[in-house]
């Protein structure tokens, strides 16, 4: 039972909270991708797979 239980927190997790996490970071993502060198839409693609990345290694912290 609690494997169960892990799977469904662990989707939910995933399927709720982490959308949640990039729409915040939105805002800050399109802001800082201003500045710097490169083009506009690789600094963000490249600072949205850092937002992944951290929820990645740290998302489960914030577990309730």
């Amino acid at each position: 039972m609690p494997l169960i239980l892990h799977f469904i927190l662990g989707f939910v997790w995933w399927g709720v909270a982490f959308p949640i996490v990039w729409l915040a970071a939105t805002p800050v993502v399109l802001f800082l991708s201003l500045f710097g060198d490169g083009k506009y839409w690789e600094k963000v693609c490249e600072r949205y797979k850092g937002v992944t990345d951290f929820w990645k290694e740290h998302g489960i912290l914030f577990v309730p």
